[in-house]
């Protein structure tokens, strides 16, 4: 069964604000970006196993990240969600995974 999923939700702090990120060479160009539900998960899928990993299943992770990685809305198979829900879960803070798998049931 497939799901429609909306990435773009922004994830929040435990007290309700945007979880955001600093990026930049140095303090006269670090932006704040905020982290979309996309960017957490691919991420996610992006980070190694820990022990051996076939070849086809770190490209299967990879493709599924790069086709999310910056996407508005998507529909995901029950698999791709099964998938994401695995690598946010063995690679995140609780904070971010209560967040995730409320978002992708």
């Amino acid at each position: 069964m497939a799901q429609t999923v909306d990435f773009s939700v922004i994830l929040k702090d435990i007290d309700g604000t945007p979880l955001i990120e600093l990026c930049g060479k140095g303090p006269e160009d670090t932006k704040k970006i905020e982290l979309t539900l996309a960017k957490i998960c691919a991420r996610a899928l992006f980070y190694p196993k820990n022990g051996p990993e076939p070849g086809d299943k770190k490209a299967e992770r990879g493709r599924l990240a790069f086709r999310i990685y910056d996407v508005k809305e998507m529909e995901l198979t029950a698999e791709e969600i099964v998938l994401i829900r695995q690598c946010v879960g063995e690679f995140l803070s609780p904070l971010i995974v209560t967040q995730v798998y409320d978002l992708l049931k």
